[in-house]
């Protein structure tokens, strides 16, 4: 293909057929998850399959709408590239052919939505569009609403991630760890692809700007909700990994509570209370120099005086409050916008990690009455005796096992993703097998 005449960037274009409900969260979220379905190869393949192959979708119907969001841009500088020039002209000619009747082009500039709505004047008229954008504007105001309601302790689907392809298979459940996000445990799904459905718990602080978990306690009870309206019904597959085996605890005890069967529950390296790494907490120096160092990283213009006044900011406050101060220390210093979003990001993390160990203070696991298989880290010399003798106390061990791994690298390590599937498939001989919802 000659692209020596080209201007602009390429996009794929694929068709979505999208479901709707009357409840807006749950539209919401059967909605992306529709769209996380063509993640993978970001509907590349659909245009190959349409016209360069014998297939059923050469004769298949052009959609009615097409919608295009082009990103999102932190500073009207960034938009200035993507901006026709003034004079010379219509952008584009009057008879330019449409690829659909209706084409919604939108961005988020200077924190502000936009959106373009272009039509066919031979099959639509203004007022027609009008009406159309009103009641979009009225959807979007609606889901931004959610964000202001009462907050209760229910089920949020949005919280579910897909961590391997899913089939006829039993579900095995994966709250995160202390950093709030799930990703840790692909190198487990991707062992278990084809014998098991992994489905993990995010953290609801990277799905919705602002939020941080009130309590432990009401954390896991929409964990615990979400699982049981995603799986009504036993036989429960849990497996967590550091605050993650924690809080598969907090699942198991109030499913057994509800006179549910819990078939297996998996602690790898799991959070014992009053065994807290004293160097990951906030207070001590070295998780501050850490946080320094990481920001000098990607802040490579920031003076070592600036950074030294970041840190003084965030180390007064509580890590809900680290977002909005570092914005406000981000605006005095020379730093590019992308640069900024970048270090924002890396702040966030930082921030959920330090509210979730906050919330930790106090806590006490509770009791189980399934029996629990453990595997242990090996280093550092000594830890993993200390930690099994402190979660004795609230449970019976099925098997416990010490790996040789540290913390980070136990939930990828050889050994352990050998041995989990013939545990599991142990379990799950002694249970009946049931049909999950898609």
């Amino acid at each position: 293909m000659d692209l020596s005449r080209t201007l602009g960037w390429f996009t794929s274009l694929y068709p979505v057929s999208l479901p709707f409900s009357d409840d807006s969260r749950q539209n919401l979220f059967a909605v992306s998850q529709q769209l996380q379905q063509t993640e993978p190869d970001g509907g590349v393949g659909y245009g190959a399959l349409r016209f360069l192959a014998d297939s059923a979708l050469n004769d298949s119907p052009d959609a009615p709408v097409t919608f295009n969001y082009l990103g999102q841009y932190h500073d009207d500088a960034l938009i200035q590239g993507f901006t026709p020039l003034r004079g010379g002209g219509t952008a584009q000619a009057d008879d330019n052919p449409m690829a659909s009747p209706l084409a919604i082009n939108g961005q988020v500039v200077g924190g502000q939505l936009e959106l373009v709505w272009e039509f066919a004047s031979s099959v639509y008229d203004e007022q027609q569009i009008a009406h159309w954008c009103g009641r979009y504007r009225q959807a979007l105001q609606a889901l931004l609403a959610l964000a202001d309601a009462p907050r209760e302790a229910c089920a949020d689907p949005a919280l579910v991630t897909r961590l391997n392809r899913a089939g006829d298979l039993p579900v095995l459940w994966c709250p995160h760890p202390v950093t709030g996000r799930t990703t840790g445990y692909q190198a487990l799904a991707a062992s278990l692809e084809g014998q098991w459905q992994v489905r993990g718990l995010q953290s609801r602080s990277f799905l919705e700007p602002g939020w941080f978990d009130p309590s432990l306690n009401e954390m896991a009870e929409r964990y615990y909700r979400t699982v049981r309206q995603q799986q009504p019904e036993g036989p429960y597959y849990l497996l967590g990994w550091s605050l993650g085996g924690a809080l598969s605890m907090e699942l198991a005890h109030r499913l057994e509570q509800a006179g549910e069967t819990v078939a297996f529950v998996g602690l790898l390296d799991t959070y014992v209370p009053g065994h807290e790494v004293a160097e990951d907490q906030w207070s001590s120096p070295q998780a501050q120099q850490t946080l320094r160092e990481h920001l000098g990283m990607l802040l490579t213009s920031a003076s070592s005086m600036a950074l030294d006044d970041c840190i003084a900011r965030l180390r007064d406050s509580k890590p809900a409050q680290w977002p909005q101060n570092f914005a406000q220390w981000l605006a005095t210093q020379p730093i590019e916008p992308a640069v900024a979003d970048s270090a924002a990001q890396l702040l966030h993390a930082w921030a959920v990690e330090q509210h979730l160990r906050d919330l930790c203070w106090g806590y006490q696991l509770p009791t189980l009455q399934a029996p629990v298989h453990s595997w242990w880290a090996s280093e550092p010399a000594g830890r993993a005796r200390t930690l099994e003798n402190g979660l004795a106390a609230c449970v019976d061990f099925a098997h416990s096992d010490t790996v040789q791994a540290d913390h980070l690298t136990i939930v990828r390590e050889a050994t352990f993703l050998q041995g989990l599937p013939d545990r599991l498939e142990r379990s799950n001989a002694q249970q009946p097998l049931t049909e999950m919802p898609g």
